[in-house]
């Protein structure tokens, strides 16, 4: 009396260094998922010598040809399309033997150390080419809102001082004790033209510093105190 097991079965199968159409060296691990039809479990051991064996030899040859005839990024990105043809020429064969097949998945795609660093590199490289058309297109705007500035300040002088009064505060207050020159064209512009009222502009800019630095350590001072309390 013979015992046919009717449970789900699986099977791991390969092809080594394949070569797709595009001739990228290639290792592929799959597993096939396969069962014996119940009522169909005469054929399995009548039609074939060793089932178990048939399928997975009927695996690996559906596997190789499957490889050398798709190009190594449909491998990559369509691998659910390849699952489901081996999945159908495997089935094909294998329904002349009572068997069902359930499912084929390929699990890895492994490619030589020396190519894979290279698509890194590759893939590097796109990613900087990217970084820097997306820079160049940030400059060409910011180009543009400067020429539009310029086109304001070449009408308005008052606001144009303005600006450039701010501007000088700014540096300022970053800056702290530094000392920065400042040409005397740049203060003419600005209104300052004599050295009593660019002192004056100077000094009162000094002491608005110093007042936002008072107000913050007080600020900090009084949180300070809350906490210890």
């Amino acid at each position: 009396m013979l015992v046919v097991d009717i449970r789900e079965k699986v099977r791991e199968f390969k092809a080594e260094r394949m070569l797709t159409r595009d001739n990228v060296p290639v290792t592929i691990d799959a597993i096939l998922r396969y069962k014996v039809i119940e009522d169909r479990a005469k054929d399995a051991i009548l039609n074939v010598e060793n089932f178990n064996d048939m399928i997975q030899q009927v695996s690996q040859t559906t596997l190789r040809n499957n490889i050398g005839s798709a190009l190594f990024q449909e491998i990559l990105s369509k691998r659910v399309d390849i699952n489901n043809l081996i999945k159908s020429v495997i089935a094909e064969e294998a329904k002349n033997w009572g068997i069902e097949v359930t499912g084929v998945e390929i699990r890895q795609v492994i490619i030589p150390q020396e190519l894979e660093n290279a698509m890194s590199m590759q893939a590097q490289a796109e990613r900087e080419k990217n970084a820097r058309v997306i820079f160049g297109e940030s400059e060409i705007q910011v180009a543009t809102r400067f020429v539009e500035a310029a086109k304001i300040y070449e009408n308005n002088p008052v606001a144009y001082a303005l600006r450039q009064s701010n501007m000088l505060y700014e540096s300022m207050k970053i800056q702290g004790n530094t000392i920065i020159l400042i040409p005397s064209e740049n203060l003419s512009s600005m209104g300052f033209g004599n050295l009593g009222m660019s002192i004056a502009y100077l000094e009162s800019i000094k002491k608005i510093i110093a007042k936002e630095s008072d107000s913050k350590e007080k600020a900090a001072a009084n949180v300070t105190e809350k906490e210890l309390k």
